[in-house]
């Protein structure tokens, strides 16, 4: 397929694209989301606010309606324009193989571990009083939105915490903004933490920023290596379902758990020995899928 003139911009140009068609589509997006909401709800434009925090239904619509505007509908856009097709510039063309995919759903639970680590180094970074307070309204409006005993409502949450999500920031993190710092840097390693940091700090909750950025590596070389996205869209579904599942089983469960001072040395060392775990998980990821590559 004839490539555009898009794929011979500057890798910085690229970028900034990608930005603007993010803010684009978001705004078309949530218009015309906000239009159709006034079919499914009854909404008052004078408490709306009200009505927004209140009523966790329409909480959940807003979340998917933002990650299709957001994410989702960007990477299919630019891929179309950049003329080589969807499949092959969102490198999602080739079904997942099952003993990488066995290696990247096992790296998701020993990867828990760290994630509990980073937290801890996380919390003793002292943030200004309006990040804390910010952090714990999203918070807390993320436990009233998960917390559930319907099941159907459960999985309106996988939905909008786990797939849609999984997907949209996949394809825009790693699918294009990864690529591109690839080209921009020269350099695999530069381009996927740039990534990292970047899709941490996208989410604005920067008391949980390393193990988000921790999971941003962890997904950007499982693309690196595999060349097939489906491996971190599957890991991120998975790490975002699990989350969604905790609560909904054990509703009293905390969006952000808290270390005791007790639990801190078992902390630091299970979290050692799972860098190590994920270190060499991901090495044995590389290696075969260099291999089923080649083949």
């Amino acid at each position: 397929m004839r490539q555009s003139t898009f794929e011979s911009w500057p890798p910085v140009g690229k970028l900034f694209f990608t930005a603007l068609a993010a803010f684009g589509t978001f705004l078309l997006v949530f218009v015309a989301g906000l239009l159709l909401s006034f079919l499914f709800y009854d909404i008052d434009m004078s408490t709306f606010q009200q009505q927004f925090s209140e009523n966790m239904s329409i909480l959940r619509y807003f979340q998917f309606v933002q990650s299709v505007g957001l994410f989702v509908v960007p990477p299919f856009l630019i891929a179309i324009i950049s003329g080589v097709g969807i499949g092959n510039y969102l490198q999602i063309n080739k079904a997942p193989k099952g003993k990488l995919l066995l290696i990247a759903l096992a790296i998701m639970p020993v990867a828990m571990l760290l994630i509990s680590f980073l937290g801890y180094l996380n919390s003793l970074v002292s943030f200004p009083d309006w990040v804390v307070a910010m952090e714990d309204a999203a918070n807390t409006m993320a436990e009233k939105m998960l917390r559930t005993d319907n099941i159907f409502t459960f999985f309106a949450n996988i939905v909008v915490i786990a797939v849609v999500p999984a997907i949209g920031e996949e394809l825009i993190f790693r699918g294009l903004i990864q690529k591109y710092f690839i080209q921009w840097t020269k350099n695999i390693h530069f381009g996927v933490i740039i990534t990292a940091i970047v899709f941490s700090t996208i989410h604005f909750q920067f008391l949980g920023f390393l193990p988000r950025m921790a999971m941003g590596l962890v997904f950007g070389y499982m693309l690196v290596y595999s060349k097939n996205i489906w491996y971190p869209i599957i890991a991120h579904f998975v790490n975002n379902a699990v989350a969604v599942l905790v609560i909904y089983i054990d509703p009293l469960q905390s969006v952000a758990p808290n270390v005791s001072d007790e639990s801190v040395g078992q902390i630091v060392g299970l979290g050692i020995v799972s860098l190590f775990l994920v270190v060499g998980l991901v090495i044995v990821f590389k290696r075969i899928s260099e291999k089923s590559l080649s083949e």
